[in-house]
């Protein structure tokens, strides 16, 4: 009597565990989905076209260098050279992050996709291939940030917001 009490305590604990482990299974399977739709809406619009953004040398060299500027793990301060005054005030953090752990990031490639433009602004979505290190750990990933510019003596940045960072493939 007592072995069958056990054996239905310890099979409703494996039912519980199981039903447990499969809800998060699947949740976690609906992220992923959810996450490959949308860099595949970002990678397939029909309305952004790199060509157009790649004509305008001056657009492309501020988002160039505002994307070498913003991952080279220095000194915010040389982001100022890119941005507006209220891009300045959304991207660059107050104070000095002074921590103590070293990391090394290293921007292997910057493609850049045009959405809206006219001669005074633009909306782009710049997809940053990087590599950041820190403590001997290395992470490749992709990030998806969209940027709006604002033409003035030339082309700074405005806004800027991360959509989207994505893994690379193992």
């Amino acid at each position: 009597m007592k072995t069958m009490k056990w054996m239905l305590a310890a099979s409703l604990l494996f039912l519980v565990i199981t039903v447990w482990g499969l809800y998060f299974y699947l949740n976690s399977l609906e992220d992923r989905k959810h996450l490959q739709e949308e860099l595949r809406s970002l990678k397939g619009a029909a309305h952004f076209d790199t060509k157009t953004v790649l004509a305008d040398k001056s657009m492309n060299q501020t988002i160039q260098s505002f994307c070498k500027a913003l991952y080279s793990g220095a000194d915010h301060t040389a982001l100022r050279a890119y941005v507006t005054e209220r891009g300045e005030a959304e991207i660059i953090p107050l104070g000095e992050n002074k921590g103590t752990t070293k990391t090394d990031i290293k921007v292997h490639s910057i493609s850049i996709f045009e959405g809206e433009t006219n001669e005074r602004t633009a909306t782009v979505i710049a997809a940053v291939n990087r590599t950041v290190t820190i403590k001997g750990n290395s992470i490749t990933s992709t990030h998806y940030i969209q940027l709006a510019l604002q033409k003035q003596d030339t082309w700074r940045i405005d806004s800027a917001a991360l959509l989207t960072d994505v893994p690379a493939a193992k």
